[in-house]
């Protein structure tokens, strides 16, 4: 394949991936030591807090798309 006929690559800085890792990072240390409070302060079970971190998780996700003004994935990048 000629690399005219490739898809375009995006281009991002360098910084923003590492940016995203130390986001990421952080996010999950306080998602554990949020998870353990909810687990022992309600009761909860593991499989409720992870219910609920998943759901959190997914509505970010959302807001973010909905905010920022991007569609949904599709093709490939799904």
């Amino acid at each position: 394949m000629r690399p005219s006929m490739t898809a375009p690559v995006a281009r991002r800085r360098p910084s923003t991936g590492l940016l995203y890792l130390i986001i990421s990072g952080l996010l999950w240390g306080t998602g554990g030591l949020t998870g353990s409070l909810l687990s022992r302060v309600a009761g909860l079970s593991a499989m409720s807090v992870a219910a609920c971190r998943l759901t959190a998780g997914g509505a970010l996700i959302v807001a973010l798309l909905t905010v920022t003004g991007r569609g949904w994935p599709t093709g490939r990048s799904r």
